[in-house]
């Protein structure tokens, strides 16, 4: 089709091409007042957590997929369409048969009209000096679309971590269901590669402290994974109730 301001899905000749992540890839094509952005999306692939000022409306063309939208997630399939105000925090992820969603802005995103490369927007707010929401590259053990997981830097025992979700949640009940089961995924995986790696694991404490009067100390969110070996304490029983060693044998 060679008439201004027409165009065809299937022309990969035609938009703007930008290269959202690993996998996921845009042909945009701006307008005065709207845009549109045609996202193909590969196999088992996802994109970040971000938001931007502009309301989106998206239709699943095919495929299908989890749509993050605000901490909650929903499966869609072809014909599926939603619609994320300005502002709300969302994001993809696909499993084995891929997606293609189209995607409608407005007004239009200003860092689409040229080539480039990622969502170009914001990752969700972090706070100042907080060591959870910058943490160092070396300190990441693993991730997924919401939560990290990183190595304690004072750990209680060999193979001490941490699971902490990315948005700044100042505990566990401030995590909201997506980023609670984001979190347990993480803690699953981690277990199973501990337990890979160390065969002398033969137990787990697992928990959280929750504002300052239960020993919180850092202010965002963190859930303990706690490795435990047979005769590293005297008399174990109890665990946690050991918060108060006067409680912790009944």
């Amino acid at each position: 089709m060679a008439h201004e301001n027409f165009y065809n899905l299937d022309d990969p000749g035609q938009g703007i091409a930008r290269q959202l992540a690993e996998g996921i890839a845009t042909r945009v094509f701006p307008g005065e007042q709207a845009m549109l952005s045609l996202v193909r999306c590969a196999a088992n692939t996802s994109g970040s957590i971000h938001s931007h000022p502009q309301e989106q409306w998206g239709l699943c063309l095919e495929g299908s997929g989890i749509r993050i939208q605000d901490g909650v997630e929903v499966p869609f399939e072809r014909g599926d369409f939603w619609c994320t105000p300005g502002g709300v925090e969302h994001g993809i992820r696909v499993g084995d048969d891929g997606a293609t969603v189209l995607d409608f802005f407005a007004p239009p995103r200003d860092e689409y009209r040229h080539a480039g490369a990622g969502f170009a927007a914001a990752a969700p707010e972090a706070r100042a000096g907080c060591k959870f929401c910058r943490p160092k590259t070396g300190e990441i053990l693993d991730e997924n679309d919401l939560c990290l997981t990183l190595i304690d830097t004072n750990p209680v025992s060999e193979g001490h971590c941490l699971i902490v979700p990315r948005r700044h949640a100042e505990n566990y009940f401030e995590m909201n269901p997506a980023e609670a089961a984001a979190a347990n995924k993480l803690l699953q995986r981690a277990r199973e590669r501990l337990m890979a790696e160390d065969r002398s694991i033969s137990g787990f404490n697992t928990g959280m402290n929750t504002g300052r009067s239960a020993g919180q100390s850092v202010m965002h969110a963190h859930i303990h994974l706690i490795p435990r070996r047979d005769g590293d304490q005297e008399n174990p029983q109890g665990g946690i109730r050991n918060i108060f060693p006067d409680r912790a044998k009944y």
